[in-house]
C-alpha cells in the first residue's frame, strides 16, 4: 500500500499536514519542519494542556506526529441539533479567543474541525492553529457564518431547520440564501444585522474586479473584541421550535405505568448481552432506554430524526457523567440516512456504516417504517441484522391505538402487517430468545439473536 493511500479520505486539504490511523491511534503527520515547530511550541504550552480537558481533543506531539485521542464514532454538523452546532461554534469561538491571548490564531473556521466526543464538542484540528501576525484578520470568519452563524440564524429567527441546508452543500448556509431566508420582514438584533451586513460588504469587496491584492489589518484588541461580540450573537440565539411531537412522546404515549416499568424489567434482564458491548438505539426519541443502558454498555448511538428529541438529549447527557462519556446523540432518517459524501465520495462517511453496532434497540419502531414508510417487513428485519447480530424489536399491531391513528386516514394495504409473518421475517435472520407482552397484548417486546 502507499504511503498517500495510508491517510484518511477527510484529511487532504491541508498542506501542513494529513490524518491516518495507526491501529487504534489516530495520528496526524506534519509535514514542514516549519509547522512541526509550531506544533511543538502549541502543544507544549500551558494553555493548550488546561483547553484539552474538555474544549479540545487530547493531543500530544511525538518528533513530528500529533497523536489525537481517538473519538470512536464520528458525527457531522448535519447530524447534530441546534444545541450540539451552538456549543461547537462557542468552543470554536473560545479556543480562538485563548489562541489570541497566546500569541495564535485559527486558520479557518469550519464545523468539521470539531466533533462530539464523551459527552461534549470537541476540536479536533489542531495543525489548523497558526502563529497570529500583528494586524492580522481572522480569515476564518467568512467559513464561520456559514457553517455555523448562518445555520443557527436559520432555526432561531426564521423557524427552518438547518440539517438539509448542511446537508445538501456540506458548506452550509451560503450567504445568498440566508439573505433570502431573512428578508425584511424578521426583526433581528443589531448583533445579527451586522455580521450579515459585514459578510455582503465583504462579499462585494472580493467580487470587485481589481489587480491589487488588497489588504486588512486589525489591531488585537480589536479582533479581541471581534470575537467576543461573535460569542455574545451566538450566546442569544435559541431555536424558535423547543418541543415536538416526539420530543415529548414520553408524556403522551400509550403505555400504561406498569407496561413502562415492563419493558424496562424487559431490557435490564437482557443488560448481559450487551455489557461492555456497542448498541445503536434505532428511533430512540429522546433517549429514555439509551440513558436506561448507557451505564452498562460500551457505547450507544442514539439516532432519530427528530432534531428537537435529539436536541433535549444531547442536553441531558451534558449534564449527567454517566452518560457523557458512552452516549452519542446523533440527527438521522432511517429513510434517508446520511450517505457518503464530499471528494470522491468518500470525504464524509455513510452514516449507516457508523450505525453499525454489537446490538440494536428497535422500540416503537416497526410501525413507521413499515406503514408510514411503506417498507416490507422482510426488508425492515434484514436491515436490522445488517445493524448488529442481537436485539431488542417492539412488535406493534394494528390494534394499537398508534397503528389505529396511522391508519386513519388511508387504506390499509398491509395486508401482511401481522404479527405471524413479522415473526416468520425475524426467524430468517434471528432466533427468536425471549419474548414479553405489553398494552394489553397490541404490544410485544421480543429478544433476538442472530442465526449461527
Amino acid at each position: 500500500m502507499s504511503v498517500a493511500l495510508s491517510f484518511h479520505p477527510s484529511s487532504f486539504r491541508d498542506p501542513e499536514g494529513r490524518l491516518f490511523i495507526d491501529g487504534q491511534n489516530v495520528k496526524r503527520k506534519v509535514f514542514s519542519a516549519h509547522a512541526a515547530e509550531r506544533m511543538q511550541r502549541l502543544v507544549g504550552s500551558p494553555f493548550f494542556q488546561k483547553a484539552c480537558e474538555g474544549l479540545v481533543i487530547p493531543t500530544h506531539m511525538h518528533e513530528d506526529v500529533l497523536v489525537h485521542e481517538k473519538v470512536p464514532v464520528a458525527s457531522y454538523p448535519y447530524e447534530w441539533s441546534f444545541s450540539m452546532l451552538k456549543e461547537a461554534a462557542l468552543g470554536q469561538l473560545r479556543f480562538l479567543r485563548l489562541c489570541l491571548e497566546n500569541g495564535f490564531i485559527l486558520k479557518d473556521g469550519s464545523a468539521f474541525n470539531t466533533l462530539y466526543h464523551k459527552g461534549q464538542m470537541c476540536f479536533v484540528d489542531i495543525l489548523s492553529v497558526d502563529d497570529y501576525r500583528e494586524g492580522q484578520i481572522y480569515e476564518g470568519y467568512g467559513q464561520f457564518c456559514r457553517h455555523f452563524l448562518f445555520p443557527l440564524f436559520l432555526e432561531a429567527k426564521v423557524g427552518v431547520s438547518f440539517q438539509s441546508f448542511w446537508r445538501g452543500t456540506l458548506d452550509g448556509v451560503s450567504l445568498d440564501d440566508i439573505s433570502a431566508c431573512i428578508g425584511s420582514r424578521q426583526p433581528l438584533s443589531l448583533d445579527l444585522l451586522k455580521h450579515v451586513r459585514l459578510q455582503k460588504w465583504l462579499s462585494g469587496m472580493a467580487s470587485k474586479a481589481s489587480n491589487k491584492k488588497r489588504s486588512y489589518a486589525m489591531p488585537r484588541s480589536s479582533l479581541h473584541s471581534f470575537v467576543d461580540s461573535l460569542i455574545k450573537t451566538v450566546t442569544s440565539l435559541h431555536p424558535q421550535k423547543r418541543s415536538s411531537m416526539w420530543s415529548d412522546y414520553a408524556t403522551c404515549n400509550t403505555y400504561e405505568e406498569a407496561d413502562q416499568k415492563v419493558k424496562e424489567g424487559f431490557l435490564i434482564k437482557h443488560v448481559p448481552h450487551i455489557q461492555n458491548k456497542c448498541v445503536v438505539d434505532l428511533g430512540c426519541n429522546t433517549g429514555h432506554y439509551t440513558c436506561l443502558l448507557a451505564p452498562f454498555a460500551k457505547r450507544i448511538i442514539a439516532v432519530d430524526y427528530d432534531a428537537c428529541s435529539i436536541d433535549r438529549l444531547y442536553r441531558r447527557v451534558q449534564q449527567d457523567e454517566r452518560l457523557s462519556s458512552n452516549v452519542l446523540p446523533m440527527v438521522g432518517h432511517l429513510m434517508n440516512p446520511s450517505p457518503m459524501m464530499g471528494w470522491t465520495l468518500r470525504e464524509r462517511e455513510d452514516q449507516l456504516d457508523r450505525l453499525t453496532s454489537d446490538a440494536f434497540l428497535a422500540l416503537a419502531l416497526v410501525h413507521h417504517v413499515a406503514i408510514t414508510e411503506n417498507v416490507p417487513l422482510e426488508m425492515f428485519v434484514a436491515f436490522l441484522r445488517s445493524v448488529a447480530p442481537m436485539g431488542c424489536v417492539e412488535w406493534v399491531s394494528k390494534e394499537d391505538p398508534m397503528v389505529k391513528t396511522l391508519l386513519r386516514n388511508r387504506r390499509d394495504i398491509f395486508d401482511h402487517y401481522t404479527w405471524d409473518h413479522f415473526r416468520a421475517c425475524l426467524q430468517t435472520h434471528f432466533v427468536i430468545k425471549d419474548e414479553a407482552t405489553l398494552n394489553q397484548g397490541t404490544r410485544r417486546l421480543v429478544w433476538v439473536e442472530a442465526k449461527p
